[in-house]
């Protein structure tokens, strides 16, 4: 294993870090600090889901308790507990304007259309088309 100098005690600090300059207990108390400095500030310290969807999506409390109580997707209506996880809440990403609660393979899928009613259109009369050569 090689190790240099680590930039802030001096002692040894293995090469391999992911490109730190600082040794492990370095890194690590500077990571702790920061944490602490920022704690309770809006943007990294957001402890409490509903505070960091409203923040994140730029919505009131209130609007985002809304969003997290619905317990099941808006386009296919898998629920919470099928999905294993949060739903997404899906929003405009030109505008930032929130459009509802997705489940995560909803919420994929309409990313990968373009996020676009048009995408969305063409895929549906894609398979609309595909399903009907099929089936005769």
């Amino acid at each position: 294993m090689t190790t240099k100098p680590c930039t802030k005690c001096g002692g040894p600090r293995e090469v391999y870090t992911g490109g730190k300059l600082r040794c492990r207990p370095c890194y690590n108390a500077r990571q702790k600090s920061y944490y602490e400095s920022t704690k309770g500030t809006k943007r990294y310290y957001r402890p409490d889901p509903v505070a960091k969807t409203a923040s994140i999506y730029g919505v009131s409390i209130e609007e985002a308790e809304r969003l997290r109580s619905i317990a099941s997707c808006e386009a296919c209506g898998r629920t919470v507990e099928e999905e294993g996880k949060a739903l997404a809440v899906d929003h405009d990403h030109t505008t930032g304007r929130v459009r509802g609660v997705l489940c995560g393979p909803c919420n994929r899928a309409l990313g990968l259309v373009g996020d676009t009613f048009e995408g969305v259109e063409a895929l549906y009369l894609y398979a609309l088309e595909r399903v009907r050569q099929v089936t005769g």
